[in-house]
């Protein structure tokens, strides 16, 4: 018994032993990684997160910059330091150089951009001028009567001319303003009318969560619009189910979101008769059948990972409308009957890598069927029937802190076809072309206070066989706070169809946009200065 005693205690012995041995040795192997976190001024940088690259060892920095730990990897690591609005900061460090490090670590534009430049309604950037609003500022935007277009009124340099209800944006034309959907392309956004009755956009605005409208010299993304663009993104995610009505004199609507995993599908209807309205406070117009619209539309989200979205937005509205018009003279009268259907379709796929790039690819259908009855004189006929396919993919990666690119190609594939019939006469005509583009952009953060843009848009229009060239320059500096921006962009763009049916040999119409501005926020208030100059040549008239 006494010998089996003794070689149990001889074997926990040797067990304590190897235990005191192996800590010891885990001692022996652990080396201290130490140094101080620096700013570009050299001035020590507080609350810095530094640590090994893979694992779990590191420390924050103390009020000096200062940071100290141990770790037990051998051989070569690799350093980061990580400060919020910083660039993240890596270097190797062999096992002969782990103390006395000094991380100097910089801003990180694209940090600063987001937060700084991009400021209150209005952000003065390299890429244009821009009003963010949300759906519940449009519609609660006085006299917008909850229309999109309406509301946008309101911003500096939009105006609506007459009773047309269509933007005109600096002196432009209303078809030099350009709708895109999920970066796609919108033939008509607006509604059809007659005389005298504005006009009102197609889609309700809760169905978007980014408005963006730019006032001109816009990104040589966007296509086909010499004064603005207004950028509709729809909702990413809707995680709520959620429905409800609205009723009004004119009629009522109503919408709704069922949420399910990993996506969401939304629908929205409205219906408008303005009968009953006109019947209480009659109008100078003779209505026969007062304006009706019947509208929907839907979208449909799906998200199978964080990196990866899937979208689908549809929207249809159908017009109609009788009025009785008398000529000038009184001598002749006629009812002007007006249907129009409209159909908008596109879907879009946009994918993250790991590696930073960032893929998009699109495609899109508008489709506008309008037919007027006693167009011009009793008994005659017009219709009017067009569509467009419009295709576009682009691939946008950051390679360093100072240079992201974004490179494109996009396709567009119209057709318009008009007749007008009078008796036993009818007028038929057609075009059918392309237009072809490939755009590229470079985004330049040259410094913390430095950013610029330089871009260009190469375009081929088969209806003429021409090619045209639209460089974009844009440059903002931030000067204690207060920000300057400078823009140089040239814009082409088609002539209207109604032109172009006449004489397909038409130039493409140009404008050259110089913008300049200055931008300054404090205690919840902005001040914004800008100036503009536009010079338009090969206007169709």
């Amino acid at each position: 018994m006494k010998i089996l005693k003794l070689q149990q205690m001889k074997g926990r012995s040797l067990l304590i032993l190897l235990f005191f041995t192996g800590v010891m040795n885990g001692f022996a192997q652990l080396r201290s990684v130490s140094g101080k976190v620096l700013n570009e001024q050299s001035k020590p940088m507080t609350n810095a997160n530094v640590f090994i690259k893979g694992t779990i060892d590191g420390a924050i920095s103390d009020s000096l910059g200062n940071f100290i730990f141990t770790t037990s990897q051998k051989g070569e690591i690799t350093l980061c330091a990580r400060m919020l609005g910083y660039a993240e900061f890596t270097v190797q460090v062999s096992e002969k150089k782990s103390t006395t490090l000094v991380l100097k670590m910089r801003p990180d534009n694209i940090t600063l951009d987001n937060v700084v430049v991009s400021a209150g309604n209005f952000r003065l950037k390299g890429n244009g001028q821009f009003g963010k609003m949300s759906a519940v500022d449009i519609v609660t935007t006085a006299g917008s009567t909850g229309d999109l277009y309406h509301s946008l009124r309101t911003l500096p340099g939009a105006q609506m001319v007459g009773e047309s209800g269509k933007l005109f944006i600096r002196g432009g034309d209303s078809n030099e303003s350009q709708t895109y959907i999920d970066e796609m392309h919108v033939l008509s956004p607006y509604t059809t009318t007659g005389d005298n009755i504005p006009v009102r956009g197609r889609y309700s605005p809760f169905m978007f969560e980014g408005i963006n409208f730019s006032t001109g010299a816009c990104s040589s993304e966007y296509a086909q619009g010499l004064s603005s663009v207004l950028a509709l993104n729809t909702k990413d995610v809707s995680p709520i189910t959620k429905i409800g009505v609205n009723a009004s004199s004119v009629g009522a609507s109503g919408g709704g979101t069922q949420a399910f995993d990993k996506g969401s599908v939304s629908l929205s209807l409205e219906y408008q008769n303005l009968d009953p309205y006109h019947k209480l406070i009659p109008d100078r117009i003779n209505w026969i059948k007062p304006y009706q619209l019947i509208s929907g539309s839907s979208q449909i989200r799906f998200n199978p990972n964080q990196s990866t979205v899937f979208k689908t937005f549809i929207g249809y509205n159908r017009t109609t409308f009788i009025q009785h018009l008398t000529s000038l003279d009184n001598q002749t009268t006629r009812n002007q009957g007006m249907t129009d259907d409209n159909l908008y379709l596109n879907s879009t796929f946009q994918k993250t890598t790991e590696s930073g790039y960032k893929f998009f690819a699109g495609a899109a259908f508008s489709f506008k069927n309008q037919h007027v009855e006693d167009a011009v004189i009793s008994k005659d006929s017009y219709r009017d029937k067009e569509w467009e396919v419009h295709l576009k993919t682009k691939v946008s990666k950051r390679f360093t802190d100072f240079l992201r690119l974004n490179v494109g190609l996009e396709n567009f594939f119209r057709h318009d076809e008009t007749s007008y019939a009078y008796s036993s006469t009818i007028s038929p005509d057609s075009i059918n072309h392309s237009i072809g583009a490939l755009f590229a952009t470079a985004v330049l953060n040259i410094n913390s206070n430095l950013y610029g843009e330089l871009s260009d848009r190469m375009e081929y229009t088969s209806i003429n066989n021409m090619w045209n060239s639209n460089p974009r320059v844009a440059l903002t500096y931030n000067l204690s706070g207060v920000h300057f921006s400078g823009i140089i962009g040239k814009y082409t763009q088609l002539p209207e169809n109604k032109y172009l049916l006449l004489n397909k040999n038409l130039l493409a119409e140009e404008c050259t946009q110089y913008v300049g501005g200055m931008y300054y926020e404090k205690k919840d208030k902005v001040y914004r200065i800008e100036t503009y100059y536009k010079k338009y040549n090969d206007l169709a008239l």
